[in-house]
């Protein structure tokens, strides 16, 4: 029986140890949404895949459909330039662990796939302001699950795609009402 190979871009959201080297992945794919993966033996010395699907990384994955689960066949890093400097991957683990939070499997989340895909971009091109990105990111992301209520002014902020060092200057007037909102929306999902 011939198995059809799913090929998109993903974040390792995270990932748990299985049986003798395996681990266990929660994807937040471009194409296919939140699903967990199989990864068969990848955490032997030998596996090529291991420095790929590290936690919080940004790849291109590919996917076979088993009877159960997804399996990972391949793996190729895009960006885990974030990875290297602690504080950044803090941030990057905060925004991984919402996303985890607010998706629900199978279901594509194009839109949060996209705030994440571009709080990793700003955090491949400047460290500086990393946490009004992360703020702005995590705002976006309560905005796509329909947490956070139309609000006067931060919706320009929320709506628009894309994090910018001038787009970040001007948000760093809200980011006190920011954490407030932020606030009430985590506690709504608790």
């Amino acid at each position: 029986m011939a198995y059809h190979i799913h090929t998109t871009r993903a974040i390792i959201l995270m990932s748990r140890a299985e049986g003798d080297g395996h681990k266990m992945l929660t994807l937040l794919t471009e194409d296919l949404g939140l699903l967990p993966a199989h990864a068969q033996s990848i955490r032997m010395q030998k596996s090529k895949l291991r420095y790929h699907l590290q936690d919080y990384s940004f790849a291109r994955v590919s996917l076979v459909r088993g009877k159960v689960l997804w399996r990972v066949t391949g793996a190729e890093t895009l960006s885990r330039a974030h990875l290297k400097n602690p504080s950044a991957r803090a941030l990057v683990a905060e925004a991984c662990a919402l996303a985890t939070m607010l998706t629900v499997p199978d279901d594509p989340h194009t839109n949060l796939f996209d705030d994440m895909r571009a709080f990793y971009e700003y955090l491949g091109r400047s460290e500086r302001l990393a946490g009004d990105a992360l703020l702005l990111t995590q705002l976006r992301m309560f905005s796509r699950a329909g947490f956070l209520p139309e609000h006067e002014s931060l919706g320009d902020f929320v709506r628009s795609r894309g994090i910018f060092p001038e787009v970040l200057e001007r948000f760093r007037e809200y980011r006190a009402e920011g954490h407030g909102i932020l606030d009430a929306c985590r506690a709504m999902t608790v």
